[in-house]
């Protein structure tokens, strides 16, 4: 009503006749005529409205908008105030995002490219989330669960554990063996102490101290064998018959927030997750980034707009590459150890012409040839530091 009184004094205040009923006007069409003139009126306003805020585009909240429309010494106060908790938040999310990202990252590289946790900027990784291994935890976690303990008992049965943490791994083991058991026995209190069990003996071997990074490694190495595991297992016999590697990941990667157990002050948690993920395996490895884009959710579906927005963002990839190097950089700057090579000569080229992406490729081959060009002309042009600035939107 408020808002209705305030419309009605700016209408008498400039003489606007919008309610104002013609009296030759018939008497049924008169609410439809009112109707369309109030929306009219509402839209202007809201128009306007946008128009005098341009300049407070880049505030953060409410109460800035607020302090930037007037003067009030108590609406400043609480400007202030949410400008500052802003800032925290975006910090604390900066964090959260990179810890989840590089965690996500190694496990899916100890899935997919083992012998790339052997690189430099792989050892780097570990040694950063030993700081906070707690979404390390939940997605290794998480993992073992969709992997079931079958695979997980191959795999230890390969792996040199250390005594000291023999015990922990060995309760991990049983405890999710016990998830598993499906009969009358098995209630859900039972099966809630296993879950519980899980993550103490998880905690005991993720402990900070010296050695966590060999710890670290050592999930790292049984989480790929494990998973891989399922790939030779009868699907009858399986925990899950398309625990598959390629599954496996594609759960991890639809949902990581969820398997990280990271909640974020932003609105999409898991798109901020996947492209610090892209981020960091450019810096790992092109190929690396051209695998891990191909997996990614929502390149195709039903919603017409995700295959050209795709293919949009790829393009961008390689243009902000090239860019970043300051020069096009010639084709003979990729090398010829992958499958990727030839489609990555391919893009470099039409996107130096400005010509069209291929139109008969999938969408798949288009961003995972995107992303090893881009990340190869930021390895020669020794930018790769700059990967955020090449695989993050604007």
């Amino acid at each position: 009503m408020n808002g209705h009184a305030l419309v009605e004094e700016f209408m008498e205040v400039h003489d606007l006749q919008w309610n104002r009923v013609p009296d030759d006007d018939p008497p049924e069409g008169s609410e439809a005529r009112s109707d369309r003139q109030l929306k009219t009126l509402l839209w202007a306003g809201l128009r306007a409205t946008a128009t005098l805020c341009l300049p407070l585009a880049t505030v953060s909240g409410p109460w800035q908008v607020l302090d930037g429309l007037g003067a009030d010494e108590i609406v400043a106060v609480y400007a202030a105030r949410e400008e500052e908790d802003n800032e925290a938040a975006v910090d604390d999310d900066a964090e959260e995002v990179h810890f989840a990202g590089a965690s996500h990252l190694l496990i899916w590289l100890a899935i997919r490219h083992p012998e790339l946790l052997k690189t430099r900027a792989a050892k780097n990784l570990i040694a950063e989330i030993t700081e906070d291994t707690s979404a390390f935890h939940q997605i290794f976690y998480a993992t073992m669960v969709m992997a079931g303990h079958q695979t997980l008992e191959a795999a230890l049965a390969q792996q040199r554990i250390p005594a000291r943490i023999r015990p922990h791994i060995d309760t991990y083991a049983a405890a999710l063996a016990e998830t598993e058991r499906n009969d009358s026995d098995n209630d859900a209190a039972v099966a809630a102490d296993a879950y519980d069990q899980m993550h103490t003996a998880l905690e005991d071997v993720l402990a900070e101290g010296p050695g966590l990074a060999k710890r670290i490694k050592l999930l790292l190495a049984t989480t790929g064998t494990a998973v891989r595991a399922a790939d030779n297992l009868p699907a009858s016999t399986r925990k899950d018959p398309v625990a598959t590697p390629r599954t496996i990941t594609y759960y991890l990667l639809i949902n990581p927030s969820m398997h990280s157990a990271t909640v974020l002050h932003r609105d999409d948690d898991d798109e901020a997750i996947r492209t610090t993920m892209l981020c960091l395996a450019a810096q790992i490895s092109p190929l690396a980034a051209a695998d891990l884009s191909a997996e990614f959710p929502g390149l195709t579906g039903d919603d017409p707009r995700l295959e050209p927005a795709a293919r949009t963002r790829a393009t961008r990839w390689i243009q902000k590459a090239l860019q970043l190097a300051r020069q096009n950089k010639p084709a003979d700057f990729l090398d010829n150890t992958t499958g990727h090579t030839a489609d990555a000569r391919t893009l470099l080229n039409v996107i130096s012409a400005r010509e069209e992406l291929p139109p008969e490729w999938p969408v798949q081959r288009i961003v995972a040839a995107a992303a090893y060009t881009a990340a190869a002309i930021l390895h020669a042009s020794n930018a790769i530091g700059r990967a955020a600035e090449v695989f993050t939107d604007d």
